[in-house]
């Protein structure tokens, strides 16, 4: 049967055969003719290759619950399964490529890769390769046939051609079985060892192998990766004693041993601590291409893995980062959290390891220092023996700038700040040399400044804390005191009062506010108080006087007004007004207690020492006011008008005003002195002032 078929005689078909007509015969002979060349066989072997089972399973391979991705070639260099980490490598050997003896060829295979650690090698059993050849050929033919006849016009060729396109089919499952039984049965072979395979051990063997390769290749992979999530809560912890929860270690190993009890970093000399900052030694690294390398061989690391480690040494202060433009110091900056939030953002970060630090006994200090200043308070800054270095010189920054703008702010709210508390560029000192931007250029050269002057640092920002306490606590008093001290200057003189010793401790208190109201404060107290003490007894005496000479003018016009409302009240109406008027004048004059703050003015009765004296000096004139009045009271009402007489012509004859008549008191001894006499006329006069000549008075004696 082979024969005639061979011999065209016969055409086979699902194990079946007939005997072909003139026509079949004549299309056979055509198929003969159309040459395969030898490299599109190579080619048809290699696409049913990229799509053998067998070979795809071994494609990936799963291991401490990673997934590590084979790149899968032919010895021709022909790609069956793509994977973007070429550390990790499966050659899979061509039929075409295996010479005759097989043995030999293995040999070979052998030396070529003993000592490549990254490659298996797969040798696959040729016994079948004519047959499989021939397959490929004939599968090919019947193709050109179906693609030259398929549409043609020909009931006959069509339905023959259809016939062919069985057959193909029958061979390609022949085909693919016999590659199957090739590649299954292959040897499997790596660093000169060799494993026979079989259909039922041949995912098991080239997975052992494969984890050999990885132990091989990543021979510096940790014993476990880590979770991406590990790095954010690494950066968000802020009690350090917790940081040590963060160790991962497992089977007695200490890969992760990052943190010691304390939360200190201790993982200096950890292996893969080194591997990542190896990377960024030198330069900033984009975290996509740290994460790519670091992924390669030797280390094998995975996302979260490279992720937690590096959010591990931001935390230990050993790298600073890059991110939108800005540069990042310290894990407690708050975009620090979105770069660990993600994958992207990560990729998008840039990372440089720190190549110089501080001592720990510069560290030291600096803490001691920072702390004592109450850093955390005053800017919100966390300060401990845990910060990197870029953190603490960036406190030192944030310090100095916030001293050197509350200078700023309280000169421009304040005309009289330098005055009173010096210059800024004396109170600021040095604080310029630390309130630049923080650099890794710099950050050792401002460290070692501020150690060198942390005295003066110190010094002045406490003078600049004592300035800021003194402004909110004391300075309005201070400033009552002063100008309590300058009104009194003014007072005195109109007081026309003298005394050496006040005088020499006004000037004694001018001297301790110019020389300094903050050293001088309790001086300015105890000067400011002698001052008070002496001005409120000059008031007490003034409000006595004036008080008595008050009460005495208030009783007279108390008695004076209870003698006008005597008489009618449409008689006197406007001198009632007067002399309540001077009643009121004198009941304000009149004050119990005299109570002083820093004013030069009596909280109760709202009069100066030189007011009390001019009130004093014009309680006679007020009692003169009293006595005049007293003898303008007008005790009858005037008389009714006549009637108008007839005129001739029979018109009234205007009446003629009637004259006014006034009674005037006037009292007078005997005896006395001319001066009471001239007074006593000026008052008479007084009354009659506003009369006409022809007015008529009553006299009463």
């Amino acid at each position: 049967l082979t024969t005639l078929t061979m011999a065209k005689v016969l055409l086979e078909s699902n194990n079946s055969f007939k005997i072909t007509s003139d026509l079949e015969t004549k299309l056979l002979d055509e198929m003969k003719e159309f040459t395969v060349e030898h490299f599109i066989r190579k080619k048809e072997l290699v696409t049913r290759l990229q799509k053998n089972s067998a070979i795809r399973s071994i494609g990936t391979i799963n291991d401490n619950s990673v997934t590590y991705n084979f790149h899968v070639t032919t010895d021709l260099g022909d790609e069956l399964i793509s994977s973007s980490n070429k550390d990790l490598q499966i050659e899979v050997c061509s039929l075409y490529s295996v010479t005759e003896n097989r043995l030999d060829f293995m040999e070979s295979i052998k030396q070529q890769t003993r000592d490549i650690k990254h490659k298996i090698t797969l040798l696959p059993d040729n016994a079948q390769f004519s047959a499989i050849s021939h397959l490929i050929e004939e599968i090919l033919r019947f193709t050109y046939m179906d693609d030259k006849y398929r549409n043609d016009s020909d009931a006959t060729i069509k339905q023959i051609i259809r016939s062919f396109s069985v057959i193909r089919d029958e061979r390609e499952k022949e085909l693919l079985n016999l590659i199957n039984s090739a590649y299954s049965n292959a040897k499997a072979i790596y660093l000169f060892n060799t494993v026979q395979l079989s259909e039922a051990n041949f995912k098991s063997e080239i997975n052992t192998l494969q984890k050999k390769v990885l132990d091989n290749v990543f021979y510096k992979r940790p014993s476990r990766q880590l979770s991406e999530a590990l790095a954010t809560s690494i950066i968000k912890e802020r009690q350090n004693d917790k940081l040590p929860k963060f160790n991962f270690n497992e089977n007695g190993g200490n890969d992760f041993t990052f943190f010691d009890a304390n939360g200190n970093f201790v993982g200096d000399t950890l292996e893969c601590i080194e591997s990542v900052t190896a990377k960024i030694k030198s330069q900033y690294l984009s975290g996509k291409d740290l994460e790519l390398e670091l992924k390669s061989a030797p280390t094998g690391y995975e996302y979260g893995t490279v992720a937690t480690l590096v959010a591990v040494l931001f935390r230990a202060g050993r790298l600073t980062a890059r991110f939108n433009a800005k540069d990042i110091f310290s894990y407690r900056d708050d975009v620090v959290e979105s770069i660990f939030s993600s994958s992207r953002n990560f990729q998008k970060a840039s990372f440089k390891s720190l190549s110089k630090s501080l001592t720990t006994a510069q560290k030291s200090d600096m803490v001691t220092l920072l702390r004592a200043l109450k850093i955390e308070e005053v800017t919100k800054e966390r300060v401990d023996w845990n910060s990197n270095d870029f953190a603490l010189i960036e406190a030192i920054r944030a310090l100095s700038e916030y001293y050197i703008i509350t200078v700023r702010k309280r000169k421009k709210d304040d005309r009289e700040f330098e005055t009173l508390f010096g210059s800024e560029t004396t109170l600021i000192g040095k604080l310029h040399q630390f309130s630049g931007k923080v650099t890794e250029a710099n950050f050792l050269e401002t460290a070692d400044n501020f150690l060198l002057t942390q005295a003066e640092f110190e010094a002045t920002v406490r003078k600049i804390e004592k300035i800021e306490k003194f402004i909110k606590s004391n300075l309005q008093k201070a400033r009552f005191i002063k100008r309590f001290v300058d009104e009194l200057k003014i007072e005195l003189e109109k007081a026309n009062v003298t005394s050496s010793e006040i005088q020499e401790t006004i000037a004694r208190f001018d001297e301790i506010y110019s020389r300094s109201v903050v050293e001088g404060y309790r001086e300015i107290l105890a000067e400011g108080q002698k001052l008070k003490d002496f001005y409120h007894a000059l008031m007490v005496d003034a409000n006595k006087t004036v008080s008595e000479a008050n009460r005495e003018l208030l009783a007279a016009a108390i008695v004076l007004i209870a003698e006008i409302n005597g008489y009618p009240a449409s008689l006197n109406p406007d001198l009632l007004q007067q002399v309540q008027s001077i009643k009121e004048y004198a009941e304000k004059r009149i004050n119990k207690e005299v109570k002083l703050d820093y004013t030069i003015k009596c909280a109760s009765c709202h009069f100066s020492l030189s007011e009390m004296i001019t009130c004093t000096a014009l309680a006679p004139q007020k009692l003169a006011e009293l006595e005049v009045a007293a003898m303008s009271i007008v005790k009858e009402a005037p008389p009714a008008p006549v009637p108008p007489e007839e005129s001739k012509s029979g018109e009234a004859s205007p009446i003629p005003p009637p004259k006014a008549l006034k009674r005037i008191s006037l009292k007078i001894a005997r005896t006395t002195t001319v001066g009471a006499f001239k007074q006593m006329l000026q008052l008479q006069l007084q009354q009659v002032a506003g009369m006409q000549e022809s007015d008529q008075i009553e006299i009463d004696l």
